[in-house]
């Protein structure tokens, strides 16, 4: 089933306590669901496996590398609460990728909360007790991994060096030496 990927500042969650008090702090739905033009941007995968294609095209395409923390939403979920989901072009240097993004758009207050409130359902989560809900749906990254995962990606020639913000390059430069500048 298809799900939808989303960078998002976990604390900026957990600024309130959203377990008892059912509402998020301002913070977290003016920076995590920041919209441009009514829409908000997600990244399309079919499978868990797909994951990583997901945070490739997030990290690839940052000014600087630091741990990120996404959330993994059931499209099905935003569908059924009208939210609509339209192919769009995603800014990434990844150009297999390109079209792997989507636009939540025509995005109201009313529909913002809807987002916000499946985003809250699925960090309460306790995958713990049943990975068959949400599976993966709320993930860390590390800055060691997302420097792993742009190295795979070089590997793998999705992506080229020359295409990378000149401080991520560095950045992989000083982990990787090996990799050469393209």
């Amino acid at each position: 089933m298809p799900k939808l990927v989303r960078k998002i500042n976990k604390a900026k969650w957990l600024q309130i306590d959203i377990e008892t008090s059912k509402d998020v702090s301002a913070d977290a739905i003016t920076l995590c669901l920041k919209t441009n033009q009514n829409c908000l941007s997600v990244w399309r995968i079919e499978t868990d496996r797909e994951l990583e294609n997901a945070v490739l095209a997030i990290v690839s395409a940052q000014d600087r590398l630091e741990a990120i923390d996404i959330v993994v939403l059931d499209e099905s979920a935003l569908l059924k609460s009208r939210i609509e989901i339209d192919i769009s072009p995603g800014l990434t240097p990844v150009s297999d990728l390109v079209n792997h993004h989507r636009d939540l758009k025509n995005l109201t207050l009313s529909k913002l909360k809807e987002i916000s409130t499946l985003i809250v359902e699925y960090l309460l989560f306790d995958e713990s007790r049943d990975r068959t809900k949400c599976p993966n749906s709320k993930v860390r990254i590390t800055k060691r991994q997302t420097l792993d995962i742009i190295k795979n990606g070089i590997d793998k020639k999705l992506l080229k060096t020359g295409d990378l913000k000149e401080s991520v390059k560095e950045e992989v430069f000083k982990i990787f030496p090996h990799l050469r500048v393209e």
